[in-house]
């Protein structure tokens, strides 16, 4: 289910380059650290850091116990990255080799 939060940052995502965004995100912070205060503003953003990191360590905790309990699925995982990762490479090589400008001409072979 797509929240009203996933829409606009879709749609920020969609119209505005990495720049823009990064400039925008900087001037809305601002905005709210002189609404808020300063110490306000750094006790909520810190608090919120914090419990980013404490979510990523307990998906970082539950990826090695999961290895532990389930190396089949760890492997399985490993190789559907991988293979993840080579199509990714070929479909950029193809892209690469699409827009290549050639300046010979490719000689065609003979069939007799």
């Amino acid at each position: 289910m797509m929240t009203m939060a996933h829409f606009l940052t879709l749609n920020l995502i969609l119209f505005y380059s990495v720049e823009e965004l990064k400039k925008l995100g900087s001037e809305v912070l601002d905005l709210v650290q002189k609404r808020a205060g300063t110490t306000d503003y750094f006790v909520a953003y810190n608090k919120i850091r914090q419990s980013i990191l404490q979510s990523r360590q307990e998906r970082k905790q539950k990826r090695v116990m999961q290895a532990m309990n389930d190396p089949e699925a760890l492997a399985r995982r490993r190789i559907q990255r991988n293979e993840m990762k080579s199509r990714k490479r070929q479909m950029k090589t193809k892209e690469f080799a699409k827009d290549k400008v050639r300046l010979t001409t490719i000689k065609k072979r003979r069939v007799d």
